[in-house]
């Protein structure tokens, strides 16, 4: 099956590379003991030390046309500081009971709240504010934690999260949470932690894991530390490149032109064009020979993208499907993969192959991409009649011969991008079995 399309040579914006000045004057993500993390902190335009400096990711200027086939990015998540939690500890924790009374101002709170705790082998820790939400539950993104977990590496996380209600018994869904987090740490050296739940004011706090039945209560151990107020932070900040314009990609045609018309995927690794919610590209990667499905994690999370397209000439279907499980696990969605065949591609979700016509390459180049969209959708509809019916009663010049399974395929094709504009969130709460 051939799948006609256009190319972007021409009218492309070329996006330049990504970079952004990193020295000790940088504000950056400290754990509790001080100690610099690899994660630029947000400074509202105070960049360097100053008021002035505009908070873009630095521009390398040519850069990308010098290279096309490196690395860019159009965005960057960032940590900023969470007021509004006054949370005391010394400046380590050593145990569940130590982590409980770090969040032990939580039974004042009226409504629910979700943390994460990265617990580091030094002892150190770091917390990382997920959600708050209502009385009865709070809604907890997974593709906020799992990159920012494989970065920083800690040897544990633990799960945080308070029941107004006073009920303190784990919930089907504080426990299916538990297990998406164990589910996607698991075969890496982070160790996820049995989950803790406070209540109101009761002097004891709930450990619980991802099965039913082994809750269990325990009382607020005595600190001997001396107690420091602990920082907070959110992964809740966008910075954007200065010539932030996306390319919008709505088909599989559409990424195989771009990355065509933009010589991606010349290398022998696997390579990813990283879209938003409204299905732009916001980033393009080449992925290590080693830890590749971690490294795409952590990119996708730390450069602003929640859908993936991989591509290049050492993807199998296999790593396909597999990467494609691993990501809908986190909440990331793996829109298509393409191989690199013969100056062709071919699409692993389509199962389809996507060719070039000379004819319509010059058609772009002398009218612009808005005359090749129109022949092409033509070329289309007479290639691929809806059905036989449906195609003589629209008088089409195609013979109306195509079998049923064409028409699920194009439909498949027209919705492919579509569909993951909506994306799965759990629940934690509220606090009854």
């Amino acid at each position: 099956m051939q799948i006609d399309l256009f190319n972007y040579q021409e009218f492309s914006v070329f996006n330049s590379n990504f970079g952004f000045p990193f020295d000790k004057e940088s504000l950056t993500l400290r754990d509790s003991l001080g100690k610099r993390l690899g994660y630029r902190l947000f400074s509202g335009g105070r960049l360097q030390g100053t008021h002035d400096a505009p908070p873009f990711l630095q521009e390398l200027p040519n850069s990308f046309r010098a290279h096309p086939s490196e690395d860019f990015a159009l965005m960057e998540r960032q940590f900023s500081l969470a007021s509004g939690f006054c949370f005391l500890s010394g400046p380590k924790v050593r145990s569940a009971g130590e982590v409980a009374f770090l969040f032990k101002s939580l039974e004042s709170e009226a409504i629910e709240h979700t943390f994460l705790l990265y617990r580091f082998s030094s002892g150190a820790y770091l917390v990382q504010h997920l959600s708050s939400g209502g009385i009865s539950s709070a809604v907890v993104d997974l593709r906020l934690v799992a990159g920012n977990v494989l970065r920083l590496q800690p040897s544990s996380i633990t799960l945080v999260h308070n029941h107004p209600s006073g009920q303190l018994i784990s919930s089907p869904q504080d426990r299916a949470m538990q297990k998406r987090l164990e589910d996607i740490f698991c075969g890496t050296d982070v160790r996820v932690e049995k989950g803790i739940i406070l209540n109101l004011r009761s002097g004891k706090f709930l450990q619980f894991g991802s099965s039913s039945g082994k809750d269990r209560k325990e009382k607020f151990p005595e600190i001997e530390d001396s107690l420091e107020r602990a920082r907070i932070y959110r992964f809740d900040k966008q910075v954007f490149c200065k010539n932030y314009q996306p390319e919008k990609i709505t088909s599989p045609e559409e990424a195989a032109a771009y990355i065509a018309s933009q010589k991606l995927g010349l290398s022998d690794r696997l390579e990813v064009l990283s879209l938003n919610n409204a299905s732009e590209i916001v980033g393009k990667f080449i992925l290590p020979m080693e830890g590749t499905l971690s490294q795409l994690i952590e990119l996708l999370t730390l450069y602003g993208g929640t859908s993936a397209i991989l591509y290049g000439n050492s993807l199998t279907k296999e790593i396909f499907e597999s990467y494609k499980d691993a990501l809908d696990l986190i909440g990331f969605h793996t829109l298509d993969g393409l191989q690199l065949k013969s100056g062709n591609f071919y699409s692993l979700y389509q199962e389809a192959t996507i060719s070039f016509k000379k004819e319509l390459r010059a058609l772009y180049a002398s009218k612009g991409k808005s005359a090749i969209c129109s022949a092409a959708g033509k070329e289309q509809k007479q290639e691929f009649p809806l059905d036989k019916k449906e195609a003589c009663a629209k008088g089409s010049k195609a013979p109306c011969t195509a079998p049923t399974e064409v028409r699920e395929t194009r439909v498949r094709e027209a919705s492919n991008f579509l569909e993951y504009s909506q994306f799965p969130k759990l629940l934690l709460g509220p606090g009854t079995p």
